[in-house]
C-alpha cells in the first residue's frame, strides 16, 4: 500500500505541476497529449479523491504503529535491527519504501526535465 499511495502521490504533484506549466503555453508541440490526455487523467478529481484517500489510511496505519520511536537516518542499535520491536521495523520499512519511491521519481523527472530542456535549447520546441 506504501508503494502504491507514494506512488500515485507523486504522479499527482509532477502532473499538477505540468499543468501549471501548460496552462501558459500558446500552442502545444504535442498535438494536445499532455493537456488533453496525461494531465487531465492524473489530475483529476477522481484521482485527487483517491490518492488522498489512500494518504489518511496510510496516516492511520503509522499512527496505530505508535508515534515517537523512529527518527530519520536512525542507526542500527547494538545487536542489529533484529532486536528492535516488529513495529518499529514496520516503520524502518515504510520509510525505506518511501525513500526509494523519492529516488525512483527524482530521476525519471529530472531526465524528462533534462530532454525537454535539452530540445528546448536546440530549438526544437
Amino acid at each position: 500500500m506504501v508503494l502504491l499511495w507514494g506512488m500515485q502521490y507523486c504522479q499527482l504533484k509532477a502532473w499538477s505541476y505540468a499543468a501549471s506549466i501548460a496552462k501558459d503555453k500558446q500552442v502545444d508541440e504535442d498535438g494536445g497529449a499532455l493537456r488533453k490526455g496525461f494531465i487531465r487523467h492524473w489530475t483529476s478529481r477522481k484521482f485527487v479523491n483517491i490518492t488522498d484517500r489512500m494518504g489518511d489510511a496510510m496516516d492511520e496505519v503509522w499512527q496505530e504503529m505508535g508515534e515517537g520511536d523512529l527518527s530519520l537516518g536512525e542507526k542500527a542499535p547494538e545487536g542489529g535491527w533484529s532486536r528492535c520491536t516488529g513495529r518499529y521495523q514496520m516503520k524502518l520499512r515504510v520509510e525505506e519504501i518511501w525513500r526509494n519511491i523519492l529516488d525512483v521519481q527524482e530521476k525519471l523527472w529530472s531526465e524528462v526535465w533534462e530532454v525537454g530542456w535539452e530540445q528546448d535549447a536546440e530549438g526544437e520546441n
